[in-house]
């Protein structure tokens, strides 16, 4: 990562009188070439499905007043809507999405706060534009609008299509929100934000499998319901043993200072 930027003053924000645009292409734009390319039903499929995630997050952020570019160091992300794995801002996609914000002098589409502590704000979605505006010393273009933490999530996951997070990232945030009491179940939970109920079983699936295991894995992302139930049954089973095939996979990961790929990872853990 790059250094941290200084600090500039916020106490006047530069704030802009346009309204939220539907659209950044910035992020889409590489999503509706790579479905041209592949020829399928499923791009296309999965490219309508993330234009229309991105029109509802739009419907949302559209609601904000006015537009203001703010320095990305006073908005504080809450513990728990850190729900990105780490290797979403060391991939390919991110270093795309920087170049994309460098070429434009900044973020096209704006993230989205809620006012905190005074000249303080907190994220409600946007996470990696904010990282790259950080990483880049540019300042972010952000809608400034007080939503009470529900409707943060609910938007949240409106701006999270399929291209947007995995489902293990979904499933990371769904458990922060319920452990945070934000819904009484994995039904309420469903219901409000629209989701299939299997669809979020499954994801909270894959976020409950043993962090230290996880932690092992290449890429968290590539997690599939079908590796999760494999790994679960594996722990059930018989749970030392597990816990030493954990421990002997760390030492070697340790040893050789790589994770591993999803196959080798599943073969040493639930042979």
């Amino acid at each position: 990562m790059e250094s941290t930027p200084q600090s500039t003053s916020v106490a006047a924000p530069d704030v802009l009188t346009v309204p939220t645009g539907p659209e950044s292409w910035q992020e889409v734009l590489p999503i509706l070439l790579a479905a041209v390319e592949d020829g399928s039903s499923t791009g296309a499929r999965m490219a309508k499905a993330h234009l229309a995630s991105m029109a509802k997050a739009a419907d949302f952020a559209a609601s904000a007043a006015s537009l203001a570019r703010l320095d990305p160091l006073v908005i504080h992300t809450p513990a728990w809507l850190r729900f990105r794995a780490p290797q979403s801002t060391t991939d390919q996609a991110f270093a795309a999405l920087k170049a994309s914000i460098t070429t434009t002098g900044g973020n096209v589409q704006p993230i989205k706060v809620r006012p905190g502590l005074p000249g303080r704000f907190e994220l409600v979605f946007g996470s990696l534009r904010l990282q790259a505006c950080l990483e880049l010393g540019l300042p972010v273009l952000t809608a400034i609008e007080p939503v009470d933490a529900l409707r943060a999530l609910e938007e949240l996951d409106a701006s999270n299509g399929i291209e947007r997070a995995s489902l293990y990232e979904r499933g990371c945030l769904y458990e922060a929100a319920l452990q945070a009491g934000l819904y009484p179940s994995r039904r309420r939970l469903a219901e409000r934000l629209g989701r299939d109920l299997f669809d979020v079983a499954n994801a909270c699936g894959l976020a409950q499998l043993p962090k230290e295991a996880v932690a092992l894995l290449r890429d968290p992302r590539q997690l599939t319901t079908a590796a999760a139930k494999r790994l679960a049954k594996a722990v059930a089973t018989d749970p030392e043993r597990f816990a030493e095939r954990v421990q002997t996979l760390g030492q070697r990961s340790r040893q050789s200072d790589r994770a591993l790929a999803l196959k080798d990872w599943l073969s040493a853990l639930a042979p």
